[in-house]
């Protein structure tokens, strides 16, 4: 079985998040005083941390460079490698600090971001929700809806495709 995607979608969607508010999905992250965005340095150490402590545990993970990353999981391996996901998801996040709840300006431009990989989405022939109301996007931090998460891409190039065609970040 093979896991294609965002590292970060285990870390609570991490880039997802750094996206909204850059998102991506992005200086440090630090107390809630400071409004500064993960830097994408700070960022990829964070992947590379998370692709090293996977490595330890048996998992190879292939990065992207844009915060995607992809494993493949043994048959029956699949509790082992979503342990594995979740002690390394909290070490990266480690290394980006606490976030930051985004602004209302902020979410408001990432549903707008959204209404477009919706439209770029469904020209590529995919099936995606009506979104929620922006008062209700804003209310749930952006965390109501995401258009890539509805996909169910064949393999991995059509993968590749899709996120060249309506990037997600």
């Amino acid at each position: 079985m093979s896991v294609c995607g965002s590292w970060s979608r285990s870390v609570v969607s991490l880039l997802l998040v750094g996206a909204t508010i850059a998102t991506g999905c992005s200086a440090s992250r630090g107390t809630q005083a400071d409004t500064t965005v993960p830097s994408a340095q700070l960022e990829q150490d964070a992947a590379r941390l998370y692709a090293s402590c996977m490595a330890e545990r048996g998992y190879v993970v292939e990065l992207d460079g844009r915060g995607g990353s992809r494993f493949d999981i043994p048959a029956g391996q699949e509790a082992g490698a979503t342990a594995a996901d979740e002690v390394c998801s909290a070490k990266a996040s480690a290394v980006l600090g606490p976030p930051r709840v985004p602004t209302a300006e902020e979410l408001l431009d990432r549903y707008e971001f959204l209404l477009e990989m919706k439209t770029c989405l469904e020209a590529e022939g995919y099936d995606i929700s009506e979104p929620p109301s922006r008062d209700s996007f804003v209310d749930a931090t952006g965390a109501n809806w995401y258009p890539f998460a509805e996909i169910a891409p064949t393999d991995e190039a059509e993968w590749s495709r899709l996120n060249e065609r309506c990037p997600q970040f």
